[in-house]
């Protein structure tokens, strides 16, 4: 035996048979010390010393780098590494030359300052307590690493963890209290020891189907699960596996589970529903208690036993049914449940009580049958279909148990189908509605979804029948219908052409607009088109004299009042009821007896100037379009050039004012005359028979509609009268004469 072989080796001074009768033997750890004692009796003296020797010739204390270790003479076991080194730590394969196989217990308790550790593949053990409160936020474990000891992470700051497929259980305490917020568990797990994950900061887990057993506390307290799933493989659950649990929703159960166990789900504040597997046969104490998100419950028929409180304080809780006979029960099993909390069970149940049971209002129950259908929706439009479920006590829960809603649509758990529909087509599937006791109503639904494509229909001067509504793909049929005086002349926008009516195929919103135009047709051949008669005249368009005066309504200056057919001011009063015909101030009279002007004209001689105009203010000729005769006519001398319409040389140089405007020369000016230039020209001849005693006035017009007098007061001969009139720059001109 070799004592130098420690680093520090002490046997305390005290003697070593004390006078009590006993003897002490004290030695000191290698790195982190640790005190120990063998005490025994004074018969035994020898024994520490042999124990000491054994001791000292099999394990052999040494440091490699920051590394404690022990060599055994093969194999290398981490011991120690010291808690104030800092950053990532890589454990070396070897030392010299030996493998490194284990990290002992406590090996890097209290490391504050360690940011990750990796493992080398020779490793196959980790000791309890290894990473006790070590701030470590991430760890490679290789396969190598069969066996991890209890509470190997306790109170670490382990975030996220794989746990290699050569472990096959997670042993007690091993992440409690710690910072793990994920792990991925290998399929070769088969059980979870007590407190394994404790108050840690888990936000999910996926347990694997391999897992047969869970223990005691083993989720306690983590607050940040959600959801979990109990593998089919689980029989037991521990008592508190989930307690404490307090954002829990939902909880899938093994079906082989037996047992639930004592404040198993306790504290479950939003655990908001629960399926009790069907071969339960017994419920622990306070099990549910606290889980204030529970509305309902169903007690399975083989369950035999609840204990107390196991479904207490949850406020929430409405009713509890239950499928078998009574079990036994405990004291104040659903205490503070919800106001009206209510015992359902199967009419041929025994050892139940009406009207109260165990304290509570018990009835039996009856399964419920559905009373009507889901009807059809319509695309894009809201839905809202209440799912009637009669004769159930307690009510009945609904779910979608085959088949699909429309997308869009939800079924809530109290049969209220709503939401928007988002695409059409028929929909069909099975909604189930149960409330615990057999048989359950069942309900096949094909809800028809609807999609409808909108025709707008545009139009002036007419209308158009056929907008509207219409099912995806049908086909509309649209018709122009023309207001009087108007015919249809084409469609535009998602229709065109010329036909009516005109199909139109509904695959999306559709807009057409029908086009009208005036009926240019003359029905009845009075010189008037339907469309002037109806919309602008209001005569009849079959009727060519409409007011039966014997004149056409074409020539009837009013062709609605049979006693008169000229009105020459277009005032709409006939001549011959009006004594100043053409609204010019003077009477029909004066005109003819005394001014000899046209008592049907305001301006006789269609200068430009009214009547009144030329005899009151320029003192002109009324019945003469060029009174000074210098080729422009006196209205364009006035109004236009500014001329003298008495003087035909304004400018007095010598030239006509007509002539100096025809050939581009001022008339105003005396030095802008015209050049000594000729110029043959062409023109028209106007040629008319004229009868003596007959006055006779000759009109011209550019579009045979607004004829304008060009000569008035012409005297008949008893022969032939010609004319000649300039046609430069006027490509088209029309003559006519006229008896005054």
């Amino acid at each position: 035996m070799e004592l130098s072989s420690f680093q520090r080796f002490s046997l305390t001074e005290t003697p070593l048979f004390p006078a009590s009768g006993r003897a002490a033997v004290s030695f000191k750890g290698l790195h982190r010390e640790r005190d120990f004692q063998i005490v025994l009796s004074k018969s035994h003296w020898w024994k520490p010393l042999a124990i000491l020797c054994c001791l000292v010739n099999i394990v052999v204390a040494d440091t490699f780098g920051n590394f404690t270790y022990t060599d055994n003479g093969t194999s290398i076991t981490i011991t120690d590494y010291p808690p104030y080194a800092v950053g990532d730590v890589v454990i070396p394969q070897t030392i010299n030359g030996k493998p490194v196989v284990a990290i002992g217990q406590s090996a890097f308790e209290t490391c504050y300052g360690v940011t990750s550790v990796t493992i080398p593949p020779s490793v196959t053990s980790i000791g309890a307590q290894a990473f006790y409160y070590c701030t470590l936020n991430s760890i490679t474990i290789p396969n190598s690493v069969t066996s991890i000891g209890n509470q190997a992470f306790l109170y670490s700051g382990i975030q996220s963890i794989t746990i290699p497929n050569s472990v096959t259980s997670i042993g007690e305490g091993m992440f409690a209290r710690s910072g793990l917020q994920s792990i991925t568990l290998p399929a070769s797990i088969t059980s979870i020891g007590a407190g394994a994950f404790a108050w840690c900061s888990l936000a999910g887990i996926t347990i694997p189907d391999s897992v047969t057993s869970i223990g005691n506390g083993a989720f306690a307290g983590c607050a940040g699960l959600n959801t979990i799933t109990i593998p089919d493989a689980v029989t037991s659950v521990g008592d508190s596996a989930f307690s404490d649990c307090i954002y829990l929703t939902g909880v899938i159960m093994s079906p082989n589970i037996t047992r639930i166990g004592e404040y198993t789900f306790s504290r479950c504040y939003n655990l908001s529903g629960i399926s009790i597997p069907p071969g339960v046969t017994s419920i622990g104490d306070e099990a549910f208690s606290n889980s204030y998100g529970l509305k309902s419950v169903i007690i399975p028929p083989n369950v035999t036993s609840i204990g107390s409180r196991a479904f207490a304080d949850c406020g929430n809780l409405t009713h509890a049914r239950f499928r078998g006979n009574a079990p036994t029960m405990a004291t104040a099993v659903f205490d503070a449940a919800a106001s009206g909390f209510t015992v359902y069970f199967s009419g041929n149940a025994t050892n139940f009580s009406t009207p109260i049971w165990q304290g509570y209002p018990a009835f039996p129950a009856a399964p419920p049958q559905f009373a009507n259908v889901p009807p059809s929706g319509t695309a894009g439009s809201p839905y809202h279909h209440v799912c009637a479920a009669v004769g159930g006590v307690p009510a009945a829960v609904f779910m979608l148990t085959s088949g699909a809603l429309p997308p869009g649509l939800f079924l809530s758990g109290d049969g209220l189908i709503s939401g928007t529909p988002t695409t059409p087509g028929s929909f069909t599937g099975t909604i189930t509605a149960s409330n615990g006791f057999s048989p359950d109503a069942s309900q096949n639904f094909a809800i028809l979804i609807n999609q409808y494509q909108t025709l707008s229909v545009n139009s002036s001067n007419g209308t158009v029948s056929g907008g509207g509504i219409y099912l995806l793909n049908a086909t509309a049929t649209a018709t122009a219908n023309p207001s009087p005086g108007y015919l249809f002349t084409c469609w535009t926008g998602d229709a065109t052409g010329t036909g009516n009516p005109v199909s139109v195929l509904m695959n999306s919103n559709k807009t057409i607009t029908a086009s009208f135009g005036p009926d240019t047709n003359d029905t009845d051949n009075d010189g008037l088109t339907n469309y002037r008669e109806i919309v602008e005249l209001g005569t009849n368009p079959g009727l060519e004299d409409t007011d039966g005066d014997g004149v056409k309504d074409g020539l009837d200056g009013l062709p609605l009042d049979p006693t008169e057919t000229l009105d020459s001011d277009h005032d709409g009063i006939g001549d011959n009821v009006e004594t100043d015909d053409d609204n010019d101030g003077y009477s029909d009279l004066d005109e003819l007896n005394i001014h000899g002007t046209n008592p049907k004209r305001v301006d006789s001689d269609g200068d430009g100037l009214s009547d009144p105009a030329e005899l009151q203010t320029h003192l002109t000729n009324p019945n003469i379009a060029d009174t000074d005769a210098d080729g422009l006519n006196d209205g364009a001398e006035v109004n236009t050039y500014g001329t003298l319409p008495k003087v035909a040389d304004s400018d007095g140089d010598g030239f006509l004012d007509g002539y100096e405007v025809l050939t581009g020369k001022l008339p105003l000016d005396p030095l802008d005359k015209p050049a000594l230039v000729a110029v043959a020209r062409t023109a028209i001849e106007f040629v008319f028979p004229a009868a003596i005693g007959k006055i006779y006035r000759i009109e011209a017009s550019i579009d045979l509609v607004t004829w304008g007098a060009v000569e008035s007061g012409i005297v008949g001969t008893g022969g032939q009268i010609q004319r000649f009139y300039s046609i430069l720059n006027v490509p088209k001109r029309y003559f006519r004469v006229e008896v005054e």
